[in-house]
């Protein structure tokens, strides 16, 4: 049995509100085969993953936090899905269906959703490839350790077994442990608030002196920070890793600068003047080992859309996502989020249950959102077909009808974007601009 980490019970009791499902697409070269071989081959090595094999258990009354039990693998985790067409373009459209779906963690954590038999997939050397997209609940993993499930369930070599418990924990032990864990959470919490208060009060004088870069204001709603209505669309673009590399900018720079021209591109191309102030969300990995499976934080970095020199805003934006790392890490700050830890999960269940994802801020912390995720080396495969390339897709939200996400593996990256329908009214001139402004990066910044 493992406790679930308040951290992760939000994201599971959070997604009720707003679904955050991850979405991890592999494309493999793996010629057509037999269905059921396809599900064998998956399925045996899936029950030798240990996350693959924990499901949700709720403690009554929320008395304490949910916690993780192992289960056996059933076969209604995986599913094939037939195209009609069996195009290309016809599964992205089956894959952007899909993410308007969740999974059930108390039935099962993830699915595994596969395409055979895909023409015209990119990078693929064959008539047809598989297209595999592993979904998984956010209270399971975050970026970084759902790569690492879906390296263990890809890998060439077989996981090693795991061993189901004799007896799973009962309700009312789980009761009993809450009820008798509660009061000594309370009064760490006390103290950790206290703690919390100092560490602010100390932030405040470090910024106030230069010591750690200052707090920034929220920006402006733009047209495409609307409600997708549950609607989904997505767009793919697959490049050598190398295009995004140029001189002394990383990947993640690469992109936000190409994201900051496409997207003041696309505001004015339909008859909105962009903000002055145009930021993205960045997903940020903390350092050092966490009890939490979700060790990151999102910081806004600006993308200064007004700078003409495609180098001197690709080196601003750098020095923007360095300071808000920075920020972000700082002890003062980062400690500042302890009490969360300490909380009993009463206050936080009620603290979600009261959140309304209707209610309209007056300013975000981005426009968009970009998640950068390096998948590791080109060593998977299913059924011996090599792995082509790999993509993800962040998660919208009632004021975040776009988001973007770049994913690498191996000599080969993506850039995603995800899109609601209602929100972006013309994905594919998007994508042109997108591909277009990519193009001028790479060369401004070479």
């Amino acid at each position: 049995m493992q406790r679930m980490d308040p951290r992760d019970a939000l994201m599971y009791w959070i997604s009720e509100k707003i679904p955050n499902d991850q979405f991890l697409l592999y494309a493999f070269d793996t010629a057509e085969v037999d269905p059921d071989l396809l599900l064998e081959w998956v399925r045996e090595r899936a029950e030798r993953v240990s996350d693959l094999r924990l499901v949700v258990r709720d403690v009554p009354k929320t008395v304490d936090y949910p916690v993780w039990v192992l289960s056996e693998v059933g076969e209604e985790r995986i599913v094939v899905h037939q195209l009609a067409s069996s195009m290309w373009t016809e599964c992205m459209g089956a894959v952007a269906d899909i993410l308007g779906t969740g999974v059930n963690a108390r039935v099962s954590p993830w699915t595994l959703h596969l395409f055979p038999g895909v023409r015209a997939v990119p990078e693929s050397r064959s008539d047809t490839a598989l297209v595999a997209v592993l979904q998984l609940s956010h209270a399971l993993a975050d970026g970084k350790r759902a790569a690492a499930i879906a390296r263990e369930l890809f890998g060439r070599e077989m996981p090693g077994p795991t061993v189901l418990p004799s007896r799973p924990p009962s309700s009312t032990l789980l009761c009993a442990l809450g009820l008798v864990r509660t009061p000594f959470l309370i009064g760490r919490m006390v103290a950790a608030s206290f703690r919390s208060y100092q560490a602010y009060r100390e932030s405040e004088a470090l910024t106030a002196d230069g010591t750690i870069p200052p707090k920034i204001d929220g920006r402006e709603l733009t047209m495409l920070n609307a409600d997708p209505h549950g609607r989904h669309g997505i767009r793919i673009i697959t490049l050598p890793l190398s295009d995004l590399r140029g001189g002394s900018s990383t990947v993640t720079v690469t992109v936000l600068t190409a994201i900051s021209v496409a997207y003041s591109e696309y505001l004015q191309r339909h008859g909105v003047a962009p903000a002055d102030r145009l930021g993205a969300e960045v997903t940020v990995a903390l350092p050092g080992a966490s009890k939490s499976r979700n060790h990151f934080r999102n910081v806004g970095v600006d993308l200064y859309p007004g700078e003409k020199d495609l180098r001197v805003r690709a080196e601003r934006i750098a020095r923007a996502l360095d300071e808000r790392r920075t920020r972000a890490l700082h002890p003062s700050i980062a400690s500042q989020g302890d009490p969360m830890s300490m909380t009993p999960a009463p206050m936080i269940r009620a603290g979600v249950r009261s959140y309304s994802p209707k209610e309209r801020p007056d300013t975000v912390s981005g426009n968009t959102v970009l998640t950068s995720v390096n998948r590791g080396p080109s060593d998977l495969e299913y059924c011996g077909g090599p792995v082509l390339f790999t993509a993800g897709f962040p998660a919208l939200s009632p004021v975040m009808g776009v988001t973007h996400g770049v994913y690498s593996i191996g000599d080969t990256a993506t850039v995603s974007v995800h899109f609601g329908p209602d929100v972006m009214a013309d994905p594919n001139e998007y994508e042109e601009l997108l591909r277009h402004a990519l193009d001028e990066v790479r060369i401004a910044t070479v």
